[in-house]
């Protein structure tokens, strides 16, 4: 679950970088919020998978979660958030307490993401049924699973995925994410993940170069790269191709969950067979759409919106 808040950037730099995203415990949260309590804050389902997939069914595919909760008020929350739209909740329990993530954004709509983990890093790869991936059509997985304790559970995943004949495609999440991961990252995009999604600070950490010249290493690594580049749009890259494509004007609040909508809207667009550059055209839109609300979860009436907007690209 997300606690979002609007912070200055005073505070932001008294927990350090602006920007990106850290695992923390749970006293750091408990005392981030006793720290903010006088400003108001709104809790809303979150987690980067999870919105994509929501933003996916959101869009009219048949989805369903793989995840490890907390028996607790939260988890139920959780739960009953996802089923609401229609994603079948394929959820273990844990002990531990569900997962809660701060996001702190400040005046410029940017946030900063200080994570308690909880349950989320407990799930196991044995927890894994191949079952599970039968009929699928695509599995995306997000980088910060990476951090679960059992270090084997992202490529078993990623196995089963590929033994069921499913797309994988992988968010590299966090650039701090890398800088502690860089070779384990390095090797399952390379055995397993056909599509990659990274941001300018996350291509940056992990090959080096900027943006254009990022997307041009990642794609020598997976069939598909994307590299979104926030208000400039995004960069695909597939074999010969290397294609920017702009953003759409929108008038930005909050940037929570902007790169996993806009994932949700290139996977929509793939898995109607589009061309990449259509794809890379409708994550901008996607993606974009977020930004202007608060928080990860666009409302229903601005998905009408966009999915009418959408439909002549389907034609």
């Amino acid at each position: 679950m997300d606690i979002l808040m609007n912070v200055d950037d005073d505070f932001l730099l008294s927990l350090g970088r602006k920007g990106g995203s850290q695992q923390t415990d749970l006293s750091f949260v408990q005392r981030i919020i006793e720290q903010t309590k006088v400003q108001q804050s709104y809790i809303a389902t979150g987690g980067s998978c999870s919105n994509t997939i929501k933003g996916l069914c959101n869009l009219g595919h048949s989805c369903a979660f793989f995840g490890k909760l907390g028996k607790d008020e939260m988890g139920t929350q959780y739960l009953n958030s996802i089923r609401s739209i229609g994603i079948v909740p394929l959820c273990i329990h844990s002990n531990h307490q569900t997962q809660v993530c701060m996001c702190l954004i400040s005046n410029d709509g940017e946030r900063t993401m200080r994570c308690y983990p909880g349950a989320a890093n407990e799930i196991e790869s044995h927890e894994l049924n191949p079952s599970l991936f039968k009929g699928v059509n695509l599995v995306h997985i997000e980088g910060y699973m990476l951090y679960a304790k059992d270090k084997n559970f992202v490529p078993e995943a990623m196995r089963c995925a590929k033994e069921a004949g499913a797309t994988i495609s992988f968010d590299l999440s966090s650039y701090d994410l890398i800088r502690l991961q860089k070779e384990k990252i390095i090797e399952i995009l390379n055995n397993y993940v056909d599509i990659v999604f990274a941001n300018e600070d996350e291509v940056k950490e992990l090959t080096g170069q900027e943006p254009l010249e990022g997307c041009a290493v990642l794609k020598q690594i997976c069939p598909i790269a994307v590299v979104m580049v926030g208000p400039k749009g995004c960069i695909v890259g597939s074999g010969e191709m290397l294609h920017h494509s702009s953003a759409f004007p929108v008038k930005a609040i909050d940037t929570t969950g902007a790169g996993d909508l806009f994932a949700s809207g290139f996977l929509h667009a793939y898995l109607n067979g589009l061309p990449l550059k259509v794809c890379a055209l409708i994550g901008n839109m996607v993606g974009g759409a977020v930004c202007e609300v608060y928080g990860a979860e666009i409302p229903k009436q601005k998905w009408n919106s966009l999915k009418m907007q959408l439909g002549c690209f389907q034609q």
